[in-house]
């Protein structure tokens, strides 16, 4: 995989990005978008959001 479009996953409204051979490495400051970055290619290859339960404080009902 070469490039990678994300738009309107999670928090992510639009971004595109490329990928080098080798060893692609995300990084930035917390709540920037990494997991939802990792959660899109997992979505993409393997055709599920969420394989396991998010931890943290439980959805308000």
């Amino acid at each position: 995989m070469a490039e990678l479009t994300i738009t309107n996953f999670r928090k992510i409204n639009n971004a595109v990005l490329h990928f080098q051979s080798g060893l692609n490495v995300l990084v930035g400051a917390n709540n920037a978008g990494k997991t939802a970055i990792v959660d899109a290619l997992r979505s993409l290859l393997a055709g599920h959001d969420e394989p396991y339960p998010r931890l943290g404080n439980p959805p308000a009902h």
